[in-house]
């Protein structure tokens, strides 16, 4: 009785990688030569695209608090004041705010998107796909155009937009001190 031992050859030798290799470089090249053509066809096909990102951070309203100084003997009334930055809204507020295309005008609309695109608002804001980081403080936006210029005219927009969205925000938070 003769018991067969079967053994497992899990391992690769160099002579099968070379064997491999020579075998198959006419497949190799061929693959080659297909991936470079497709990415050059690609490339030239393709119009250029540029973006460009922005980081925003919510406006702060400061608020003046008073403490009076009182160890000092020889001038009792002296008072220091120290500023405290409070936010006129939570950075997430204002990150679903921007995300709504409620949120921008139509100058917005007419400098980030071409006459003959026939964009809208909707489309504009999923495009500058503003989002928030866990633990940061600024929103992040990116657009994307054919020129550089047109991508940060368009951020520019949408940061002015906010500017003056914020602005009626800390004019009303201060008038109500």
């Amino acid at each position: 009785k003769m018991q067969e031992q079967l053994t497992v050859d899990d391992e690769i030798s160099l002579m099968d990688i070379f064997d491999f290799l020579v075998d198959g470089w006419k497949t190799i090249l061929a693959m080659a030569f297909i991936g470079t053509s497709i990415g050059i066809v690609t490339s030239m096909v393709l119009p250029e695209q540029f973006e460009a990102k922005a980081l925003i951070e919510s406006a702060r309203v400061a608020s003046f608090t008073n403490s009076t100084n009182s160890t000092n003997s020889t001038n009792s009334n002296d008072s220091t004041s120290s500023t405290n930055g409070t936010y006129v809204e939570p950075i997430t507020v204002l990150t679903e705010k921007m995300r709504s295309p409620t949120y921008y005008d139509s100058k917005t609309l007419a400098v980030c998107v071409n006459e003959g695109e026939g964009g809208n608002l909707e489309a504009l804001a999923r495009s500058l796909n503003a989002n928030v980081a866990r633990n940061s403080n600024f929103v992040s936006v990116s657009y994307r155009a054919e020129s550089r210029e047109k991508a940060v005219r368009c951020l520019e927009q949408v940061l002015e937009v906010v500017i003056a969205r914020q602005k009626t925000l800390a004019d009303a938070n201060l008038t109500s001190i």
